[in-house]
Order: C-alpha cells, then structure tokens, then sequence
C-alpha cells in the first residue's frame, strides 16, 4: 500500500537579510531536488505540496488534511516562513513521521524551539541530492520501524507527562455512544424499584458503606435522576460500581 508525503516550504518569494529566492526558484528547487530525493528513497509514496492540491475545498483544510493524516511531513525550514512553522507546529502536535530538512548554504538559524531539532542539511548539487537520498532512506525506515514512538520534543513531552490529547473523531463517537447507553441504563433503573435496589445491593456488597446509609444516600435523591446520575457516575469512577455489575443486576432481575 502507497504511503503519502506532504512538503512543508516556503512558495512564494522569500526575502531574508541580504538574500533574495523568487517562488520559481523554490519551485525548482522542489521538483528537482527536494521531490526526486524523496521518491527514490522511498519509490511507493505519493508526494505533493501545497500548491499542488487540487481537491475541492478551502485550501486551508486541504493543507490540514494533509498535516493530519499524511504519513509523512517533509519540513524545509531554511527560510523564517511564518506559514511554515505554523504548519510544522499542527504536524508536531498530531502524529510522528516528521522530517525536517535545511538549505546548507543559506545562513539562516532555526527559531530556538525547533533549534534543538535533528535535521538534514542539504545541498542543491548531484552529490547533495544523493545525500538526501541516503539521509531520507534511514529516516523513513526509521519510522517504518517506529511507528507509534515520538519524533519530537512535544509528542515526547506529551508521552512523558501523559498528556491525552483531545479526541475528536471516532474514538469520540464510541464515548458519546458508551455515555448514552449508560444514561439510558440508569433512567431505567431509576424508573424501576426492582432495578434500583438490586444495584443498591450491588453497591452495598462491593463498599464499606452500610446498607441503611446508602439506602438514604439514594433515596434521598431518587426523584432527581440527574443527581442519582452523578452519583451513579462518581461510583463507576470509584470503581464501587461497575458496568458489568450493572449488567449483571438487569439480566438477574
């Protein structure tokens, strides 16, 4: 199965200190040397550019999309391009397979929060395009080998502090599901005097609170289901009360 590439650089003119590069010659610079490098260290992989996406859309999400979901980002950093340390800030915040690579001979430091960062220099000459070759072959078979490890200093911090990152795709979906189903759950066990005291009962013989408190505890609050629901939910958290203890109650009343 083909793998994707996506390329993070500067387009349009680039002026810095006393260096001028118009956007034909990063063009150039992108088809003959930063492409041709990436496709023969890696012969399956479709790769493209920004100004090379023509799916329907904003280009904006487009350029999103392909931050997000491409197997690699290759990042040139050479040039201060404001669009492009915002893009490479999105990919390093969202998955690995990032490579960063800069123009030997441009004079330009890195910004100090990506400074501390590997990257590949290269040279736009036949023996720098083979280098590339070679240095871009060991980082994708790296990540070929490596495909769940951290890249970069925000998803190992990340790692490290165990940060979860928001979820706003399927897994997302599951969780609404799983939290609807529990809601429903508990109404019916609220609406059912059967139901109820058998999950006090449940409750009961899993804690350290006696039955007559915890009868009051419940009762109390019977007729607000949105507080019997809280309770409910503070319990799972607790681990007093279990989904399959719930389960359990159901299926034997």
């Amino acid at each position: 199965m083909s793998k994707s590439c996506f390329v993070v650089m500067a387009i349009s003119n680039q002026k810095h200190n006393d260096r001028e590069v118009s956007s034909n010659d990063l063009r150039k610079l992108y088809d003959n040397l930063i492409k041709k490098a990436i496709k023969d260290a890696y012969p399956a992989i479709e790769v493209i550019r920004a100004d090379e996406v023509n799916e329907q859309g904003t280009i904006t999400n487009d350029i999103l999309t392909r931050l997000l979901f491409s197997d690699f980002v290759i990042v040139d950093i050479t040039y201060p391009n404001p669009n492009v340390y915002y893009e490479l800030g999105i990919r390093h915040c969202s998955r690995n397979g990032t490579i960063l690579i800069k123009d030997k001979n441009v004079n330009v430091s890195a910004p100090f929060d990506i400074s501390h960062e590997r990257y590949i220099e290269y040279e736009n000459t036949t023996e720098g395009l083979n280098e590339l070759i070679t240095q871009l072959k060991e980082k994708f078979n790296w990540f070929d080998r490596n495909k769940n490890q951290p890249d970069n200093h925000v998803l190992l911090h990340a790692k490290n502090s165990k940060f979860n990152f928001p979820q706003y795709g399927e897994e997302n979906e599951i969780i609404k599901m799983q939290e609807e189903g529990l809601n429903q759950v508990i109404s019916a066990i609220i609406d059912s005097d059967i139901l109820f005291n058998n999950l006090i009962d449940g409750v009961t013989a899993h804690s350290n609170i006696r039955d007559n408190n915890l009868l009051k505890i419940f009762n109390g609050i019977k007729e607000d289901k949105e507080a019997v629901k809280k309770l409910i939910s503070g319990f799972m958290k607790m681990g007093v009360i279990t989904p399959q203890m719930i389960t359990q109650k159901l299926l034997n009343s």
